[in-house]
């Protein structure tokens, strides 16, 4: 099954806040065809730390109480499609094998002798 992985990485410095001290490194796991994606991501412990239409949740939960934070935090994606890839490699080989006694100078096909 195909996923869509989605980690939180902060700065880990004096200006990184304590929301994004406790998400670093978080991975959330997506599997495609099973999970549905939402415009959020929720923490277990924090509850919606970000949204498509507010970005970091968590640096907003830090303004609210009066910490200002100049945090660099980011969240990165990555994909892993190995089970696509491999569906395509078995289509290829599959199509080849259906193709090939129809190919001329493969000796099938209309010009195949005798």
């Amino acid at each position: 099954m195909s996923k869509l992985m989605i980690t939180w990485h902060a700065s880990m410095d004096d200006r990184t806040c304590p929301i994004c001290r406790k998400l670093n490194g978080y991975t959330w796991v997506f599997e495609t065809g099973k999970d549905v994606l939402t415009d959020a991501l929720w923490h277990p412990e924090m509850g919606i730390v970000w949204s498509l239409a507010q970005g970091s949740n968590a640096h907003a939960r830090g303004y609210l109480s009066g910490h200002r934070y100049k945090c660099r935090c980011r969240i990165t994606h990555e994909f892993d499609l190995e089970d696509v890839l491999a569906k395509c490699v078995y289509l290829k080989e599959l199509a080849q094998s259906y193709s090939e006694p129809y190919i001329p100078w493969k000796g099938g096909g209309l010009f195949a002798e005798g």
